[in-house]
């Protein structure tokens, strides 16, 4: 019998179709339920049966599928919910009902099967101020941060930061794109200038990160997946430019990517993370810096990694196939 695998994700996602034939091989199966098309699919509950059924797949018992991977999660306008208001009208009102059922129906089937990652500590892990505070807990170096509005802190921090011979850069609480006249915007990290510190004045009621910036030998993305840990060095410095700040700026054909061994270490303070903080698999991002330092800088737990497996042959989707399979037994 084929062991299923409840995948959570987008339509047309390279990641998850890549991890449907990497199960394939392992006699497992995805089941793949793209976030946008959720309303295709059924999600019951009958005495402690969990079935879930969709286009081309009868119904069945969840709680026979072997784990779960969420690749994302589907958000309340994929359910056609309404706002947080007491009065609805008829498909808002469905659709609240469509949603509490689903999240319902999803933590409860992590009573049963493995989730990679369960949502709970997803959501908690997701903030980059509880990040920061585990990794110094667990061990690992941070930079110097001020999360928040307040104009008069911000400036504060950004004085103290540049009188201690550093830059300070700034990165957003979320990432999300912005739409402004018409024109989608990402906002990555950049650098405070100080002809830019009344400009400080602006910040309240938006809030942002600051940090100093550290000087950066290269960049690592970390791929932990259960006791797993695939690394990759970053020469992000080689690129120069916009990429030597922020590598998503991406200059893909002047930045070489490479695999790395992770100190063994620091590859002990990412499993108690891990551990501490409820996840099976993320994607941390770590600066080396010039006097060789570790630095974590965050970590995803939606992390993307086909870019990483493509250009240095990590075997990160076999492994996460591997995981989820193991997993079960």
């Amino acid at each position: 019998m084929r062991r299923h695998v409840l995948v959570l994700t987008y339509a047309d996602d390279a990641h998850a179709e890549r991890l449907a034939t990497e199960l394939d091989k392992l006699d497992g199966r995805a089941l793949l339920v793209p976030r946008g098309s959720i309303l295709d699919w059924r999600f019951e509950s009958d005495g402690e049966r969990l079935s879930i059924s969709g286009p081309n797949f009868p119904t069945q018992d969840a709680r026979n599928f072997s784990a779960a991977f969420l690749r994302c999660l589907p958000r309340s306008t994929d359910f056609g919910a309404g706002d947080n208001k007491a009065d609805l009208e008829p498909q808002e009102y469905i659709g609240v009902q469509r949603e509490s059922l689903f999240f319902d129906w999803l933590h409860t089937l992590s009573l049963y099967i493995p989730f990679f990652n369960e949502v709970a500590p997803t959501a908690r892990s997701s903030g980059k101020v509880f990040q920061r505070l585990l990794a110094r807990r667990v061990g690992l170096q941070t930079p110097e941060e001020y999360s928040g509005d307040n104009p008069d802190h911000a400036r504060a921090f950004a004085e103290r930061i540049w009188a201690s011979g550093f830059e300070v850069c700034t990165k957003a609480i979320a990432a999300k794109n912005l739409l402004l006249s018409g024109q989608r915007l990402t906002r990555y990290t950049e650098k405070l200038q100080r002809s830019q510190i009344d400009d400080l004045a602006y910040l309240s009621g938006c809030p942002l990160i600051f940090q100093n910036f550290l000087p950066k030998a290269y960049e690592l993305r970390v791929t932990v997946v259960g006791d797993r840990i695939l690394a990759c060095r970053i020469d992000s410095q080689q690129a120069g430019g916009d990429t030597a700040i922020d590598w998503r700026n991406y200059n893909i054909p002047r930045t070489p990517h490479h695999q790395y061994e992770l100190p063994a270490n620091i590859a002990a303070r990412l499993l108690e993370f891990h551990r501490v903080a409820g996840l099976r698999y993320s994607a941390f991002d770590f600066v080396r810096t010039t006097d060789g330092k570790y630095v974590f800088l965050e970590t995803n737990a939606f992390g993307q990694w086909l870019w990483i497996e493509d250009l240095t042959g990590l075997p990160i989707t076999a492994t996460v196939a591997a995981e989820l399979i193991a997993s079960a037994s």
